[in-house]
């Protein structure tokens, strides 16, 4: 995923593993890490990120903590992926259940950003407080195509199920 032509999107790029590689050169030259999250800055102030565009398809705008949670995942950035969850905030993995920044600590250490995750966003949908982005998973882990329901609350993510 990266963001698009100043249009206010991020997009897919077919060309390009969404790895977060959008970044100019290796870490140790970018300085330091600035977190990801809020940053309503880059969404002209507004309370939803970029909206996704997948191939030919157009979907509504994500809600900042969860662009910011994916693009943290990509980047392989734990504290910001936890910057976008509530304190007590909880992923559902099948029905396993961690809630809190430590336990989410280690499961994504064990099974997500600890396995290189890369998430491709092929789609979205939001009915109320709930926004379910459509994905191809990559990395050492998992591959395949997923589905995550994110629910947000306060500006932050109060559950990530995995539920497809």
């Amino acid at each position: 995923m990266h963001l698009g032509d100043g249009d206010g999107r991020m997009s897919p790029d077919p060309g390009r593993a969404a790895t977060g590689s959008h970044r100019a050169g290796p870490a140790s030259h970018r300085g330091p890490r600035r977190p990801l999250f809020p940053r309503p800055h880059l969404f002209g102030g507004r309370r939803s990120g970029p909206a996704v565009r997948s191939h030919d398809m157009t979907h509504a705008p994500l809600p900042i903590p969860v662009a910011a949670a994916l693009e943290a995942a990509n980047a392989g950035a734990i504290e910001d992926f936890l910057a976008a969850f509530a304190e007590d905030g909880a992923v559902d993995d099948w029905g396993r259940v961690f809630r809190g920044h430590d336990a989410i600590r280690s499961w994504s250490d064990a099974e997500f950003i600890g396995k290189q995750v890369r998430l491709t966003v092929t789609g979205c949908r939001t009915a109320a407080d709930t926004t379910t982005v459509s994905t191809e998973v990559g990395g050492n882990g998992y591959n395949g195509p997923s589905d995550f329901a994110f629910t947000v609350a306060d500006d932050h993510i109060t559950l990530m199920r995995i539920t497809g």
